[in-house]
């Protein structure tokens, strides 16, 4: 009744997994399409409603931050 585990019993209970690193996916995805309306009145940069439209460079430039960023 009292038997005392052998070490043929331990062996068994206990694997070895090995780890493995994951690998990053050699090709990317390419869409063409914007998934979600962009909001020209607001900066990206800092939220601001406060920019410009510089028709000459067409570009919009944020008062706020003193940024500038491309416009279609």
């Amino acid at each position: 009744m009292n038997e005392k585990p052998t070490e043929e019993d331990e062996d068994e209970e206990t694997e070895e997994w090995e780890i493995i690193e994951a690998e990053e996916p050699k090709t990317t995805e390419i869409t063409t399409e914007s998934k979600e309306k962009v909001d020209y009145t607001k900066c990206p940069y800092c939220g601001s409603y406060n920019i410009g439209k510089d028709t000459k460079y067409n570009i919009y430039v944020c008062y706020s931050c003193k940024k500038t960023y491309l416009w279609d």
